[in-house]
């Protein structure tokens, strides 16, 4: 009978009970923002005790959770993730533009830590502003309009070749070229159709 114990403890049988319990340890803000199945996961606590720890307040971090709520999900991020990310953070940028990067770009929490500790810090501070805009971009439009901007200038940067930046660009371009001149049309006809 040693099979069925060996199971049981590899997978334990999550009651409702125990969920609630560990659910409400979190602040409610927190259950409020996350879906149902995540916030009652047991594997939240913890992870939400470690994005706390970045952050100087409460507030903040519920931010950071708002915008990235991949962030405290138990099957993709450990506490330890995001505990080392932000130490390496801080010992790459310092504390102040450390801050600045994870409430611009919280997600960068959840990176592999190998492959952060590779990257640059103009890198990491390039990436969080340029999510941090994306994240600004409130229509399809405007969210288009600066991912075509942005492959614009990777050529400028040298981290993109200009040949192949506008191959993409030109008929990324002309789509959205496209699309805006077809939805004013449509807009009139309906406008016409109206009056």
């Amino acid at each position: 009978m040693v099979l069925p114990t060996l199971l049981a403890a590899a997978y334990p049988v999550r009651s409702p009970a125990a969920s609630i319990t560990m659910a409400a340890s979190l602040p409610d803000a927190v259950s409020e923002v996350l879906p149902s199945k995540v916030a009652e996961d047991p594997g939240v606590v913890p992870l939400w005790r470690a994005l706390r720890g970045c952050y100087p307040s409460d507030e903040a971090a519920l931010t950071a959770l708002t915008a990235n709520k991949g962030i405290v999900t138990p099957w993709v991020v450990s506490p330890s993730t995001i505990t080392s990310n932000n130490a390496l953070l801080r010992g790459m940028l310092g504390k102040q533009r450390a801050l600045n990067v994870i409430t611009k770009n919280p997600g960068v929490l959840a990176c592999d830590p190998e492959r952060l500790a590779i990257s640059s810090p103009q890198e990491i501070e390039a990436v969080a502003s340029a999510t941090s805009a994306v994240g600004r971009a409130s229509t399809p439009l405007a969210f288009a309009a600066l991912a075509l901007f942005t492959l614009a200038l990777l050529p400028s940067a040298g981290v993109m070749d200009a040949e192949l930046a506008g191959s993409i660009v030109r008929p990324a371009s002309g789509a959205i070229g496209a699309t805006a001149f077809f939805a004013a049309l449509a807009g009139a006809t309906a406008a016409q159709r109206r009056s």
